[in-house]
C-alpha cells in the first residue's frame, strides 16, 4: 500500500490503482509541450488542448495525447503564467466531456490528469475540481472496471490534495444516490477528508457531514 495516499483502494481486476496513476505521472511528455518559455506558448499549448478535447470528432486517440499534453504544461511550469489558470477553466467543459467519454482509454486518461493537475497545484484548481467532482462520482455506478476504478482513484487524489469546503456537499449530496457503489465510496470519501483536512476546511460543513454519514448508512 502506498505511503502517498494509504487509503487508496487496491487493484481490482481489469481497473486502475493509485500505483496505475503514479507510474503515468512519471512518464516522460517533453515531446508533447517542447517549448513553454512564454506566455504566447502557453496559450498556443492551452488552445490546441481546449479545441481538440472539445471537439468529438477527433480521434480518441488524439485526444488521449492532448489530456497528457495538460500534464505536460504543468510539469512544464505552465502555472507560474498568470494566464494559466483562466486557461484552466476552459478545459473545464472538455474535461467534462472528456470523463463521460464511451472511450474507456479516453476517461482514465482524463482521471489521470486531473488526478496529476491537484497533486502539483492543490488548491489552486478547487473550481476545476468542483465542475469535474459530480462527472467524476458518477463514473463510480459504471460496470466497466477501468472507468469506475479511474473515477474512484481520481476522487481520492483529489481529496488529498484540494481541501476545498465546495467540494464536500457534491459529495454529501450522494449519500442518498439510488445506486449502491456511489454511496457506499462517498462515504469513504468522507471519512477520508474527515481524517486528513484541516479543520478551517470542515467547520462550516461539521452538521451536513454528520447528517448525511446517517442517511447514507441507512441506506448502505
Amino acid at each position: 500500500m502506498s505511503a502517498e495516499i494509504p487509503w487508496c483502494p487496491g487493484k481490482v481486476l481489469g481497473g486502475v490503482d493509485e500505483q496505475v496513476f503514479l507510474a503515468a505521472f512519471d512518464e516522460p511528455l517533453q515531446p508533447l509541450v517542447p517549448g513553454l518559455h512564454s506566455p504566447r506558448d502557453l496559450d498556443n499549448h492551452m488552445t490546441t488542448i481546449r479545441s481538440t478535447l472539445g471537439n468529438p470528432e477527433v480521434d480518441w486517440e488524439r485526444r488521449v495525447a492532448l489530456l497528457k499534453a495538460l500534464r505536460a504544461v504543468v510539469r512544464a511550469g505552465g502555472a507560474l503564467y498568470d494566464e494559466f489558470f483562466a486557461a484552466l477553466r476552459l478545459l473545464e467543459v472538455p474535461f467534462q466531456a472528456c470523463v463521460r467519454d464511451l472511450r474507456s482509454q479516453v476517461v482514465r486518461e482524463a482521471c489521470i490528469s486531473i488526478a496529476y493537475t491537484c497533486r502539483e497545484l492543490g488548491r489552486r484548481v478547487d473550481h476545476f475540481c468542483e465542475i469535474l467532482l459530480p462527472s467524476l462520482i458518477q463514473l463510480i455506478g459504471s460496470s466497466a472496471k477501468i472507468v469506475s476504478s479511474s473515477g474512484i482513484t481520481c476522487i481520492h487524489f483529489v481529496l488529498q490534495y484540494v481541501h476545498s469546503p465546495r467540494l464536500i456537499p457534491l459529495i454529501t449530496r450522494n449519500l442518498t444516490s439510488k445506486n449502491r457503489e456511489i454511496r457506499r465510496y462517498c462515504c469513504e470519501f468522507l471519512h477520508q477528508l474527515l481524517l486528513i483536512w484541516p479543520a478551517g476546511s470542515l467547520e462550516k460543513h461539521i452538521a451536513t457531514i454528520q447528517d448525511a454519514i446517517k442517511k447514507g448508512k441507512k441506506g448502505t
